[in-house]
């Protein structure tokens, strides 16, 4: 689920931060370390944060940024 915290990676996206991938490169999965492609979900703050970047297989997996997994305690 996309939230604020996330956007969708999506061809749009990569419109209009085309200079920023270019200077910077693709942003990575915060769970996994993947580089990210159309279809996964980016920080909604990037390129000044990454915390919430999420593969499509580290979502459909469950897992978060931070490696809870969505669990508690």
């Amino acid at each position: 689920m996309t939230s604020i915290k996330r956007k969708p990676l999506d061809w749009d996206w990569l419109e209009i931060y085309r200079e920023e991938v270019d200077r910077l490169g693709m942003p990575h999965c915060a769970v996994c370390g993947r580089r990210l492609h159309v279809g996964d979900e980016v920080d909604g703050a990037w390129p000044w944060f990454e915390d919430f970047n999420l593969c499509r297989d580290c979502r459909g997996a469950g897992t978060s940024p931070g490696g809870t997994g969505g669990a508690q305690g």
